[in-house]
């Protein structure tokens, strides 16, 4: 993961410190705000959905941002200053609900990490963390368990803010640490061997989501139909065509146990591609 890539637009200015603490504080992230207060807005640290509009204070904007992030990268001794992305990055994180934390996944790519990248993150955000890494063959999900012993590579641990640090301000009851592995050899076979075992339900789980799509736009239209087809990445489906009220529906998103039913609804019933 590289801070540097990430788009400008989602990037808060150091200059824009203010308006960041008053979001902070509207909606009561004291972890966020304490690691504010040690740490200051420094270039490419801070994230947030849309900052450069909506943590703008003469932008016009009313509503705040949806997501926020705090981001630390740690280079490896020898890969150079240039290399962060291919070292470790630890990344904390707040979203409002389940869209806008899918929406903070895409924006920070977490889809495209090169190292092990560890989230601090409310525990109702961890499905957004497993379907980022199931949608990559070589990246898997480990919930780390800090009252066992600290994580492998302590000593990267170390060089965190205090406001993050696991000894001194520990995970609440609603949060915990979480790590996306990039694997290789030996562990990229284990983690593929698991992942064929755990196929099945996660073929069970998409076809369900398929059986919902289906029935909800029959109910709106019985003339209705899908075209799918299993996808290449295991225990998802792809849609080729859907159509509803004599409409050609275009739909490019996988279908598997993470689909956001209601979303796929919605463009079903709004879109069109023949007309």
């Amino acid at each position: 993961m590289d801070p540097s890539s990430i788009s400008v637009a989602h990037c808060v200015p150091p200059a824009e410190c203010p308006a960041l603490a008053s979001f902070l504080q509207e909606y009561r992230l004291d972890r966020f705000k304490a690691l504010l207060e040690e740490c200051g807005v420094q270039a490419n640290k801070w994230f947030a959905e849309h900052a450069r509009s909506q943590l703008t204070l003469h932008s016009g904007c009313t509503s705040y941002p949806a997501w926020v992030a705090w981001c630390g990268s740690v280079c490896p001794v020898g890969l150079g200053p240039h290399s962060a992305q291919s070292g470790e990055t630890f990344l904390a994180l707040w979203a409002r609900d389940t869209p806008s934390a899918r929406r903070a996944v895409l924006a920070l790519q977490l889809l495209q990490v090169k190292g092990n990248v560890h989230v601090l993150l409310p525990h109702a955000m961890l499905e957004q963390l497993e379907r980022c890494a199931k949608e990559r063959d070589d990246v898997e999900l480990s919930v780390l368990d800090l009252i066992a012993g600290m994580p492998t590579r302590a000593a990267s641990w170390t060089t965190l803010p205090n406001a993050l640090q696991p000894t001194i301000s520990p995970p609440k009851p609603y949060e915990c640490w979480a790590s996306l592995l990039v694997r290789t050899g030996e562990a990229l076979c284990r983690l593929r061997r698991q992942r064929d075992l755990e196929s099945e339900g996660d073929v069970g789980a998409a076809r369900q989501k398929l059986q919902e799509i289906s029935r909800r736009l029959l109910t709106l239209d019985p003339r209705s139909t899908m075209e799918v087809a299993p996808s290449d990445r295991p225990g998802c489906f792809v849609i080729n065509e859907m159509r509803f009220n004599g409409h050609v529906i275009g739909w490019e998103g996988p279908i598997d146990r993470f689909c956001d039913v209601d979303a796929v609804v919605r463009i079903a019933t709004a879109s069109c591609e023949c007309c």
